[in-house]
Parts: structure tokens; sequence; C-alpha cells
């Protein structure tokens, strides 16, 4: 199924934010921020959230969980997985929201005080490479999914639904995580690639050269583009990638379908709705639109 394009321009949402120091309401901001205007996009279970070009992050879709719950403030990085969000802001301080987050009671480890070179957000769990010496540390909730990593540095992480994936500096491929079985941890092909990422049984990893190895029991090398891909990216049970020509495509069985044509630099993957930026700025989403989250509220 062919989504159709979604220009986003607007944002209207309730916010608070667990790890924060505020909150605010994007609803009575004096100006409503032109979201084409973005750095990236993200998007989760039932919510999207973008980082805008001054730091500033908006959410919106769904406000039973706190997804749209964001922080005030100015961010240099944000990372939405299947079920909360994390944003690093201008002084390298950590701030999550979202379902999980919203209860402090349920748990849920809080983000830690350390800043990181890169991180992402999976199903459940974080993890981020350490600034200070490029260490994997994880947080969240089921911590069997990332306990145990290898005594190593890292330069890619992906924290998938039970397992974790890493590249280490060499670009060897390494995954553990809560079932020690999983062909997610068993399986991981051999070789040096740039990037990994992980989902639901299945991970995927991308070498120099444009081709993808995906594996795991979700895994169907059938269904699998050729490429040659520019980048990949994950969402909580599927694959996305952006071709060489810009055209970006979703493959597996929770797939929200295919993406808007175009030319597009980044994409993410949430539940049941995936969004992308194209080369000119515009933000593109598909997918369920049932809490608004593919659509300006």
């Amino acid at each position: 199924m062919r989504g159709s394009m979604i220009l986003v321009t607007a944002v209207m949402s309730t916010a608070a934010c667990t790890g924060g120091d505020a909150t605010r309401d994007s609803a009575v901001q004096n100006a409503v921020p032109d979201l084409s205007d973005s750095q990236t996009v993200e998007a989760g279970q039932r919510a999207t959230c973008a980082l805008l070009m001054d730091g500033e992050i908006y959410c919106w879709g769904t406000t039973t969980w706190g997804a749209t719950l964001f922080p005030p403030g100015q961010f240099s990085q944000l990372s939405f997985g299947e079920n909360f969000a994390c944003a690093q802001d201008s002084n390298s301080a950590l701030s999550c929201w979202g379902y999980r987050y919203s209860d402090p009671s349920d748990g849920i480890d809080p983000p830690p005080a350390d800043s990181f070179r890169s991180f992402r957000v999976g199903s459940e769990h974080a993890c981020g490479i350490r600034d200070s010496d490029g260490r994997l540390i994880c947080w969240g909730y089921s911590s069997d999914a990332w306990e145990n990593p290898p005594e190593m540095d890292f330069s890619v992480v992906a924290p998938g639904s039970g397992e974790t994936c890493a590249l280490d500096t060499e670009g060897i491929v390494h995954c553990w995580g809560r079932n020690p079985d999983s062909l997610v941890v068993t399986d991981s092909p051999p070789g040096i690639f740039i990037d990994v990422v992980a989902a639901f049984y299945v991970a995927c990893a991308l070498r120099a050269d444009g081709t993808a190895s995906c594996w795991g029991p979700d895994s169907d090398p059938q269904s699998t583009p050729e490429g040659p891909f520019q980048s990949i990216f994950a969402g909580p049970a599927y694959i996305c990638g952006i071709l060489v020509s810009g055209q970006a495509t979703c493959w597996g069985r929770f797939s929200p379908g295919e993406p808007p044509t175009g030319a597009y630099t980044h994409l993410s993957g949430g539940t049941t709705h995936a969004c992308g930026q194209l080369e000119g700025g515009e933000l593109a989403c598909w997918g369920d639109d049932s809490d608004g989250q593919s659509s300006i509220p």
C-alpha cells in the first residue's frame, strides 16, 4: 500500500517530561513552528516528534501515555523507540518521556547522567556510546535485553526488542540479549559493516558497498530489497532503507507500507506508521493515522 505524503507544518500538544526541568504546552507558544525546518523526525507508538533547527522539540499524536509530553529547551539529538523517546540537550543532559516514563512507579531506569556521542531508543530500552571512553551504556525497561554486553568499544549501537546489536570499532556485528539462542544473537553475519539496526526478531547490517544483510526468525531473504542502500533504519518489527536514488522502501511482516515517492535523507519507523525527511526539508508520514500521528493535529 502506498501512503500519501503529509507535509507537517504545525503541532499542538500538552508537554511534560520525566528527566527534564520543566513542562510546556506547545499550543500556547506565540508562534507555531514550521516543522519543515527540522533537523530530523522520529516516529514511535501512535506518536511522532520532530527536532527543529533551533533545537526545540515538537510532538503530536496520542496523548494517552505521555508520548507527546516533550521537554522544553534546545536539543542536539533525538530518538523515538516504540514506547518512549529520549533527547540530549546542548549541555549533554538526557531527558526521556513517554510510556513507562509517564509513571515513575513503573520501575524503569532513569536516563543516565553521561554524555553520548550517539544513542538510539529501541522497544523498551535505549543504549548510547559514551563520549568519555566509547563504552556502551543502556537504560530503560527489560534489562535482560541489554545486560552483559561484550567488553569492548563500539561505534554503533542498535537496541531492538529482546536483543541489542552493535558494531565494534572495526565494524564487526555483535548481538546479545534475553534469549542467547535467538537467531538474532546466533546468526549475525561475518564481515565488516558500517551500520546495524535491530527490530523484533530481525536485524540488518549495512556494508560500505550499500548491500544489506538481514537475519533473525522474522528475516526473509526473499523480501529484502537488493539495494544498494545509502542507509537503513528499524521500526519495532520491520526494516526501512533509503536507496542510492533517494527513494525509501520498507519491508517486513509489520511494515506500514511503501513511503511516498521522493528523495529521502532520513527515516524513522513507528509501531504502525513511519515518517521521513526529504531532501527539501519536508516531512512525510504514512501508515496508520488513528491518533493523528501521521498528520497535523
